[in-house]
């Protein structure tokens, strides 16, 4: 459609400059018509497709699409019946003012929908300074002329609103310009009201000038401006005039309103003492200022709120830290315990082994590897169950842990096993009154659940250095002991001796 629409006005330009003055205003008629109506349908279109509230949007820019096109057939039948142009002011001029008052309606309609979704006020100062140096210029080169004219009031007053609804069109989608991320459908707004202010306003200085002349080169870009804003409603479909919050920084949109401010500087000079212009220079000051306490304002504002979230981080820090913590703690004692008795398991016991070794290398001292095996553990399991078996490795591990020193080391090496680090050993009577101790456990029936169950332990005692100087050497010799003890009628303990090492090796052998 935009190839359309640039090739009808690049027809209408050649058709202009080609045309004899006889068929001028019928060429002219034709081409500015049928623009405009190209523009109602695609606007008209748009308010059926679109469902949400946004039609409101369409409608009232198809009403103002439809109030130019009113306001060029009353200018055209005045060509046609009187061949010269409609007297000023005339019904001409208040449809082209309705055009422009509709499209202000659909813009601040628009505006006032999606208020919260926008960065309101910095936008708003941001437009209005910018709105004071077009002012400023407009009032130099246009409207200031026009109060010279010797004419009516009411000839004074119309050719002034023209000028006026410019600047608040201008106005409006300068504000959107500043406040939101710019679409496709916003864009060809920007652009069809852009054309459209930039035709009028040449228009206004060839009439102060008294060298406009209807069907020239002006006319085209009037209807470039509607079809522009025609294009926009091509492909709307609900949501296209949802705002988007500008996420992204943009040094053009800041520097923008500074740079236009630097050219309304130059304004005193061209018309030195003029109010008006003073009073636009004096206001751009103004909104800059406000602007500045503004956006100081927002940036405590921001700088509070950023203090406050890193506060909250902070804590949101120690608490996960905390929780890690826990959780790492938590896995490291599963990964070291035994999940039934709570003892260390036999990759713990390993790591205290080694930890036990070369301390008593260091200091020189002594002490016992002990391994303990519940005696025909696999008859209790078969005969009361699993369960009752396990309650029971739990209340010997409980019985184990009581016996032994607060120095001493007790694991559980897995199904029926139980492994102890006796250290330190000072005395070897203390080391035969404590295993004493541990077989002493089948003296007395163990109750699990209201049954007396009553087990014997085979136990054997590896001691170091005289048994083995590695850990592995004194785990083997104390498993050789206790196995000793089992072949010799279990309930009871075993002190290794090389004996034991002989016998094995022989056994391989055979």
């Amino acid at each position: 459609m935009q190839v359309i629409v640039f090739l009808y006005i690049i027809a209408y330009y050649m058709a202009l400059f080609s045309m004899s003055r006889q068929t001028e205003v019928a060429v002219s008629s034709f081409f500015s018509l049928g623009g405009i109506l190209l523009s109602i349908i695609l606007l008209w279109k748009a308010s059926i497709r679109v469902k949400t509230n946004e039609r409101a949007f369409w409608k009232w820019m198809t009403a103002g699409a439809i109030f130019y096109f009113i306001a060029e057939m009353i200018y055209r039948i005045y060509e046609w019946s009187f061949q010269t142009e409609p007297p000023f002011p005339s019904w001409a001029d208040v449809f082209y003012m309705l055009y422009s008052l509709a499209y202000i309606a659909a813009l601040l309609y628009i505006v006032m929908q999606q208020r919260k979704t926008i960065v309101i006020w910095q936008s708003l100062w941001d437009a209005l300074i910018v709105t004071c140096v077009i002012m400023a210029y407009s009032w130099i080169y246009i409207v200031q002329p026009i109060t010279y004219l010797e004419e009516e009031a009411l000839y004074i007053a119309v050719l002034v609103a023209y000028p006026l609804l410019d600047l608040v069109m201008l106005f409006l989608l300068l504000f959107l310009f500043f406040a939101t991320n710019v679409r496709r459908i916003w864009l060809w707004n920007i652009l069809g009201v852009g054309c459209f202010i930039f035709t009028d306003t040449i228009y206004f200085i060839q009439m102060m000038q008294f060298h406009y002349e209807s069907n020239s080169w002006l006319d085209p870009l009037w209807i470039l401006s509607v079809l522009m804003i025609g294009l926009s409603a091509d492909r709307a479909k609900d949501g296209d005039l949802s705002f988007q919050k500008r996420e992204h920084f943009s040094l053009i949109r800041v520097i923008f309103p500074y740079v236009c401010f630097l050219i309304l500087v130059w304004a005193p000079f061209i018309s030195p003492g003029d109010r008006i212009v003073i009073a636009c220079l004096i206001f751009a000051v103004g909104f800059i200022f406000i602007r500045q306490l503004m956006t100081l304002q927002e940036n405590r504002q921001l700088l509070q709120q950023l203090q406050t979230l890193n506060d909250d981080l902070d804590q949101q820090v120690a608490k996960r830290t905390s929780e890690l913590t826990r959780l790492n703690e938590q896995l490291t004692y599963v990964a070291n315990h035994d999940f039934l008795t709570g003892l260390f398991n036999r990759r713990a016991f390993v790591i205290e082994l080694e930890r036990v070794l070369m301390g008593a290398k260091q200091q020189q001292q002594c002490f016992a590897v002990i391994f303990i095996d519940i005696d025909r553990f696999k008859h209790i399991n078969d005969y009361f169950g699993h369960h009752m078996g396990d309650e029971l490795i739990a209340h010997i591990a409980k019985v184990l842990k009581e016996k032994a020193r607060p120095t001493d080391i007790v694991a559980r090496q897995g199904g029926d096993e139980f492994t102890i680090i006796f250290t330190p050993l000072q005395d070897v009577n203390e080391l035969r009154r404590f295993v004493n101790d541990v077989v002493s456990i089948s003296h007395q029936p163990i109750t699990i659940q209201r049954l007396d169950i009553r087990v014997s332990l085979s136990v054997g005692v590896a001691v170091y250095p005289y048994d083995g100087e590695t850990s592995d050497t004194l785990m083997k010799h104390a498993d050789m002991a206790m196995y000793r003890a089992k072949e010799q009628g279990k309930n009871q303990y075993q002190f290794f001796n090389g004996e034991m090492d002989r016998i094995v090796l022989q056994k391989n052998d055979d």
